[in-house]
């Protein structure tokens, strides 16, 4: 019976990797998704010419003319992200919160099952909620604070950007309001990635240390799916 036991706590903690896997996949897409929208946005000017953004076109009907088709092609990127980047922050948050439920599990099924490899997983854990942390959209749960989330919707970064992007109408920009905007919305996200993967690192660490005589004699096929 106890090798039975162990044995279905060796499958129960490669349902929780797997379920892990597909989560992590899906919240480090959601962040690199917002990240890469807003290098297009910044730096490619993909919605430049979108009319919710363009704060004042020329008057020559020729140039206008010009421009019509651009217009067009702005506004329809602009449909896009208006829908992609809601979309993105919605998994971002829900997958985040999932995953920290699902490092937990591992952790009391390595624990109950005595699989070991504890220490990693208790790591992974409040890393997790580390990241939960990060992903969560505080400019819209503590809207009067300072606090930000790493996802955004469209709305809030052109809302922004307005601020301190010329082209977008800005004047009068001080100098400390640019390094804020670029740390809002590059370098915020890029320490959430980092984050991201020490969560894999630390469950990886912790599911190795399950490969020893006692989980292998429970699992034998474990070899197989690692």
């Amino acid at each position: 019976h106890h090798t039975t036991d162990a044995a279905e706590y060796a499958a129960a903690m490669r349902s929780v990797r797997l379920a892990k896997n597909i989560l992590w996949l899906l919240l480090g897409l959601a962040i690199v998704i917002q990240l890469v929208s807003f290098v297009l946005v910044e730096f490619v000017g993909v919605i430049d010419d979108a009319p919710n953004v363009r704060i004042a076109a020329t008057d020559a009907p020729a140039a206008e003319a010009a421009l019509e088709k651009d217009v067009e092609a702005a506004t329809c990127r602009y449909d896009v992200l208006s829908w992609l980047l809601p979309a993105t922050k919605f998994l971002g948050v829900v997958t985040a919160m999932l995953l920290a439920l699902t490092l937990l599990v591992a952790m009391k099924v390595s624990l109950v099952g005595r699989l070991g490899g504890v220490a990693g997983f208790v790591s992974a854990f409040f890393w997790s909620l580390i990241l939960l942390a990060f992903v969560m959209p505080w400019q819209q749960i503590l809207s009067a604070s300072f606090a930000r989330g790493v996802l955004y919707n469209l709305g809030q970064l052109v809302k922004e950007a307005q601020v301190v992007k010329v082209e977008w109408g800005a004047t009068d920009v001080p100098w400390w309001d640019e390094p804020i905007y670029y740390a809002r919305f590059i370098a915020y996200p890029a320490v959430a990635i980092l984050v991201w993967l020490a969560v894999q690192v630390k469950f990886a660490r912790g599911l190795k240390a399950t490969r020893g005589p006692a989980a292998s004699a429970a699992a034998p096929s474990e070899s197989e799916t690692t």
